[in-house]
């Protein structure tokens, strides 16, 4: 939550106001390299010294030859977490990405906001699993729409099959 908050910080802060013109990171690459290079400072700074996760993945019992491949680099992890994230943000099936497509704004408007405010449609989630998933859902629909991405189009059944 707070490197989030500091990330914000830094990302407004990147960005540049000339009388009527504004230049933000996600539209412009000036902006977007210094934001970059200030997150790369950011985490410089709150590196810790040491690594108990390295330690472990040497000495673990647990620790089959899977898991050591993965983890063989810090580098090797984060590209693992980059395209597990990346896929779920362009809307790319995979094991770990939701099926879940959120409503346009103006079918949330017309028919969802209309549809909730019906007694008979008010749902109580006591383990909060479906409203988790549709939580996270909503963050990646709206980190598409503020980013401007686009999603790659999924492939149906049958063109699956063939393959």
């Amino acid at each position: 939550m707070y490197l989030t908050f500091l990330v914000g910080r830094l990302a407004d802060g990147c960005g540049a106001v000339f009388g009527d013109k504004t230049f933000l990171w996600n539209t412009d690459a000036f902006a977007f390299d210094a934001f970059a290079f200030a997150v790369r400072l950011l985490l410089e700074r709150l590196r810790p010294s040491d690594s108990a996760l390295s330690q472990y993945l040497r000495e673990g019992k647990d620790v089959d030859e899977l898991d050591r491949e993965m983890f063989a680099s810090p580098e090797s992890w984060a590209k693992h977490q980059f395209y597990e994230l990346w896929d779920q943000l362009m809307g790319v099936q995979t094991l770990h990405s939701l099926p879940v497509e959120l409503p346009t704004e103006e079918q949330w408007e017309t028919n969802f906001k209309k549809a909730a405010s019906q007694p008979f449609n008010k749902v109580i989630y006591t383990k909060g699993d479906v409203r988790k998933i549709f939580h996270y859902a909503f963050i990646l629909e709206k980190v598409r729409r503020d980013l401007n991405l686009k999603t790659r189009p999924r492939r149906n059944q049958s063109e699956e099959g063939s393959q």
